[in-house]
């Protein structure tokens, strides 16, 4: 019995977490990710070979994070999703 509750008991932590991945930021991080999406294409394009331009982008996202939510971090974007109506 101790066996089925703590499985049990672990889906359900699995689930939520897998849940609340998927949230939407708050809205505080809307004008970060489009400068990160922003930073990320230009790397893409400009220069494709440097391996520096992926976590410059990310310093940029939370220093920006960090001045628009109040010291909050803002999650990694997953796309664009301020295109997308809600």
């Amino acid at each position: 019995m101790f066996k089925l509750l703590t499985a049990f008991t672990f889906l359900i932590v699995l689930s939520i977490v897998w849940c609340s991945q998927w949230k939407r930021p708050p809205v505080c991080c809307d004008p970060c990710s489009k400068k990160y999406w922003d930073c990320k294409t230009k790397c893409e394009t400009d220069d494709p070979e440097n391996m520096a331009c992926e976590p410059n982008c990310l310093l940029a996202l939370d220093k920006c994070a960090k001045a628009h939510c109040n010291n909050k971090l803002c999650p990694r974007p997953r796309g664009k999703y301020w295109e997308i109506d809600e």
